[in-house]
C-alpha cells in the first residue's frame, strides 16, 4: 500500500495509516506465534530492530517528502527483484548475523515501513519448520509495527486525520488480507509469488519515475 498511499497523503501520514490496519492483523496472530517462536533465535534480531527504528524515523521526518517517496519506490523495486531472484541467505547464524539483519530491517521500517526483505530472507533461511518460521516472522512484524507507531506518535505523525483514515482503511486491509489468503490457497505458490512481486515492481516504478 505504501507507494500509492505516499503519493496521495505523503510518506509520514501514509505510514501511520497503513500501520493501524497492520497492527490489528499482527495482534490477532501474536498469541499463536508467542507459543511457537524460537525466542533464542529472534531475541538479538528484535533488540536490533527496536534500537534502529528511531534512526529511520528521524530521516522520514527530516527529508523532503518527494525524496522519501522516490526512495520508497527504489526500496520496493530492489526488495521485489531480490525476492524474485530466488536468492536465499546461506551464511552463518548467531548474534552478529541476526543483529545485522535486524538493523537493516529496523532502519528501513522506521523510514518507510518496507523492511520486509531482510527480515523475510533471514527468518526463512533458518532450517526449522515452516510453523516456527512463520511464528518468528509474526513476532518480528508485531514488534516492528508497534515500535514504528510509537516513533510516529513521538514525531507528531499520528494526528486525528491519520487515525481516522487508518480506522476507515483498516477493515479494507483485513478483507484484502483474507482475499489474498484465499488466492494463495487456490493459485500455485510460484504463480502467486511471481505475480505479487511483479506488481510490487510496477508500483515501485510508478512512484519512482513517473
Amino acid at each position: 500500500m505504501m507507494p500509492l498511499m505516499s503519493v496521495i497523503y505523503g510518506p509520514v501520514q501514509s505510514l501511520g495509516i497503513v500501520l493501524i490496519g497492520g497492527m490489528l492483523v499482527s495482534t490477532q496472530l501474536f498469541p499463536w506465534a508467542v507459543r511457537r517462536a524460537d525466542w533464542r533465535e529472534i531475541k538479538p534480531l528484535l533488540v536490533s530492530i527496536v534500537l534502529t527504528i528511531p534512526a529511520g524515523s528521524y530521516l522520514l521526518f527530516h527529508l523532503e517528502p518527494a525524496l522519501v517517496i522516490r526512495i520508497i519506490g527504489i526500496l520496493i523495486i530492489a526488495s521485489a527483484l531480490l525476492l524474485l531472484s530466488g536468492w536465499s541467505y546461506k551464511g552463518p547464524r548467531g548474534i552478529i548475523p541476526a543483529v545485522s539483519a535486524g538493523a537493516a530491517c529496523g532502519f528501513i521500517n522506521g523510514f518507510s515501513g518496507l523492511g520486509g526483505a531482510p527480515l523475510v530472507l533471514y527468518v526463512f533461511s533458518n532450517p526449522v519448520s515452516a510453523e516456527i518460521q512463520r511464528a518468528n516472522l509474526i513476532i518480528a512484524v508485531t514488534i516492528i509495527s508497534f515500535c514504528v507507531f510509537i516513533s510516529l506518535v513521538i514525531g507528531g505523525g499520528m494526528g486525528a486525520e491519520v487515525l481516522a483514515c487508518g480506522a476507515i482503511i483498516a477493515p479494507v486491509q483485513m478483507v484484502g488480507a483474507w482475499l489474498g489468503t484465499r488466492l494463495f490457497q487456490i493459485l500455485p505458490t510460484a504463480v502467486f509469488k511471481q505475480f505479487s512481486l511483479i506488481m510490487l515492481v510496477i508500483f515501485g516504478v510508478s512512484v519512482t519515475f513517473l
